[in-house]
């Protein structure tokens, strides 16, 4: 059996399940260069689709942490 783990901002060891409880949590920050990208394309008339490696059961918290960290607007979002 693989195990699967993400390393945090401070070097903390994380599996799947940490990271989709910190998920769930809704508190991931935007990142500054990739906001100010989207925004850009927004502005410009783009349709916005998104794709996010995130299982669909976080779909809710995904798209409320999107909208409060200044990502809306997109056309559609995917998820795995």
């Amino acid at each position: 059996m693989m195990m699967i783990f993400f390393i945090d901002s401070r070097g903390n060891k994380l599996n799947v399940t940490s990271v989709e409880e910190w998920m769930r949590k809704g508190k991931a920050p935007a990142l500054d260069h990739s906001l100010k990208l989207f925004n850009e394309l927004k502005s410009r008339g783009i349709q916005i689709i998104l794709i996010t490696a995130r299982r669909e059961h976080l779909r809710s918290a995904t798209i409320d942490n999107l909208v409060n960290v200044g990502y809306y607007g997109w056309t559609r979002i995917f998820f795995r």
